[in-house]
């Protein structure tokens, strides 16, 4: 299977045209923080994570346990390495002190070629009310750098973005839906992640079968996958797959 691949979805397209929409905008009257959200099994961290390795930006994910420090800390150590500066790593002192070098970091790698972008994922651990702290941290990074930061969270991150701080709510200039996949996007991702052909009946079960869910998706193509290779086969279709399992 191609993991690696990521496939242009309407939920890709829609993630890139959202990056896009922030990189643009203009600097000196909008922040460029976004927002990426859907239910479980839609790719949004594929997509994250994808988009980072091909284009060179920074991914990280929050955790349960962080403090605002912590996260500065990772921050700020993704974006050295990012930046070819780990030998330069300076990772002591206070989240002052370490915010400050953050932001001098993201501040001079801005070039009108180049802007500085990171995906957060898992934001849903800071809409807490006691942890409202470290969405005001990531506010801060906005505030004060001409940095993208898009988010990454659950099915009612929008929602509970808003009931947390509506200032910060508001400071989000875009918001993007990731919704199950459509039959045309499973069918397009069979083709291009499976490392066996698939017939189009396959295709049209994973589709139906998956109900859009990506994770379905794969754990049914790595399933027709491990059946065809096991047969000796390359290919395989939905009633030889059927067949081969039953006999398994």
């Amino acid at each position: 299977m191609k993991e690696h691949v990521l496939s242009q979805t309407e939920n890709v397209k829609k993630g890139l045209k959202a990056l896009e929409y922030l990189m643009n905008r203009p600097v000196g009257n909008m922040v460029g923080l976004g927002l990426i959200w859907g239910q479980p099994g839609l790719g949004k961290t594929h997509f994250a994570v994808r988009t980072c390795m091909e284009r060179g930006y920074v991914y990280t994910c929050l955790e349960a346990n962080d403090t605002p420090k912590i996260l500065v800390r990772r921050l700020l150590q993704s974006v050295l390495v990012n930046y070819g500066m780990g030998d330069q790593i300076m990772l002591q002192g206070s989240t002052s002190t370490l915010f400050q070098r953050l932001k001098d970091v993201l501040n001079n790698n801005t070039t009108e070629e180049h802007t500085p972008v990171i995906f957060v994922d898992e934001i849903d651990y800071a809409f807490g009310k006691s942890r409202e702290i470290l969405f005001g941290t990531i506010r801060d990074i906005v505030d004060h750098t001409a940095a993208v930061l898009m988010l990454i969270g659950m099915g009612e991150a929008r929602e509970k973005l808003m009931k947390l701080n509506r200032h910060y709510y508001a400071r989000c200039n875009y918001f993007c839906n990731f919704k199950p996949a459509s039959k045309a996007d499973v069918k397009q991702i069979c083709s291009d992640i499976s490392d066996v052909e698939l017939d189009e009946s396959f295709k049209d079960f994973v589709a139906e079968a998956s109900k859009g869910d990506i994770r379905d998706v794969v754990k049914m193509l790595y399933s027709a996958e491990t059946t065809a290779i096991q047969a000796g086969q390359r290919s395989i279709t939905l009633q030889e797959f059927q067949q081969l399992a039953r006999a398994v």
